[in-house]
């Protein structure tokens, strides 16, 4: 039902664009003549420059430059290497007028990385990483690029890596021990730290290292533990699996990046959905008692107190997914029962939780 309502959203802002923008709109450039689709993706704009990518067959980078009215593609022939760019997908990030994207190449399966500010002549070649590599989640961070990748001590996984943009300037991260962290993800800013998992633990990375959030973290990799918080000045939360897993418990962080658990009664199976209004909006599955239930809750980020905001009967169909929406006082929560889907928003009371379109009581 969620992705019902986005898509009617999606159509009608599409529609009211056009419609009201049918006059203005002028033919730049016939990219792929004739019938077919361009497979246009990643449109940005960055300062006077917009950037997308055309799948044609392979996936190129190109440019339109507002200010001179010019449309070209950078490449196909990329400095630094042979070959001519070839990849499935193109990862991009920006930082102030700078690009870095990575491209694979036709004649290897090297996947190189670059950098640019949008012009031919200041396309630079940076790095090639492995053989049979990808480079994912590439994220700017106190004005540096992070991405995920192979390369570092362990050549079958993936680890964080750093660059400024610079050959001499991009590497794999190691703590103050010499570990890297391992096939990390869920990335997130929080209070000047780039946050994310690694085997089932807590990393950050901040102005000066990559540091193992000490004291709290489960003996079997959980990659489902992600960092919710609403502002740098409020505190953060994580659901983490203990003892063997049979239980889960609720650790919150602190601006300082200190750590506290605040509660260690949850079942087997829960997880965080949101956080709005100084509450944690999550979800718990009871197994102890017949007939099961699937439970929504919230934590009071100021007095610690779990409140039970809804009920559900629990089967093998049973999901929860949540819609994390900014600028917005409410969680929206699509609830999946017996494959029936419904959709719910929270502000975290019992009184602000409800089914979308009935009124609660």
């Amino acid at each position: 039902m969620k992705r019902k309502i986005l898509n009617l959203l999606s159509i009608a802002v599409l529609f009211l664009t056009t419609f009201f923008a049918a006059e203005a709109q002028i033919l730049i450039k016939d990219i792929t003549p004739g019938p077919g689709d361009t497979n246009m993706s990643f449109l940005e704009k960055v300062g006077n420059k917009m950037y997308f990518t055309i799948r044609d067959p392979s996936s190129e980078l190109w440019v339109y430059d507002l200010e001179i009215d010019s449309l070209y593609m950078i490449g196909p022939v990329l400095p630094g290497v042979d070959g001519i760019p070839n990849s499935a997908s193109l990862t991009l990030a920006f930082r102030d007028s700078l690009l870095v994207f990575s491209a694979g190449m036709s004649n290897s399966n090297d996947i190189n990385l670059y950098v640019t500010n949008g012009s031919l002549e200041s396309t630079q070649f940076i790095k090639t990483m492995p053989k049979g590599n990808s480079i994912d989640e590439l994220i700017v961070f106190n004005n540096k690029f992070y991405y995920v990748a192979s390369g570092g001590p362990d050549i079958y996984r993936e680890v964080l890596w750093e660059s400024d943009g610079t050959a001499s300037g991009t590497k794999h991260l190691l703590n103050v021990a010499g570990k890297p962290a391992n096939d990390p993800i869920n990335f997130r800013t929080y209070n000047n730290r780039l946050w994310f998992t690694s085997d089932g633990r807590p990393w950050y990375v901040d102005d000066t290292s990559l540091q193992l959030a000490d004291g709290y973290y489960n003996n079997t990799p959980n990659p489902l533990l992600k960092l919710f918080t609403s502002s740098d000045t409020e505190p953060a939360y994580f659901i983490q699996p203990y003892n063997d897993e049979e239980n889960h418990r609720i650790v919150k962080v602190n601006p300082d990046a200190s750590m506290v658990v605040v509660d260690t009664t949850l079942s087997k199976t829960a997880d965080i959905l949101g956080y709005k209004n100084q509450h944690l909006i999550f979800y718990e599955k009871n197994y102890e008692v017949s007939p099961y239930t699937a439970e929504l809750k919230s934590l009071n980020a100021n007095t610690g107190e779990i409140t039970l905001l809804a009920s559900f009967p629990f089967t093998n169909g049973s999901d929860f997914e949540s819609a994390w929406t900014e600028g917005v006082d409410k969680v929206f929560i699509s609830v999946r029962i017996d494959g029936v889907e419904d959709l719910w928003s929270s502000d975290g009371s019992p009184s602000g939780t409800s089914k979308m379109g009935v009124e609660s009581t």
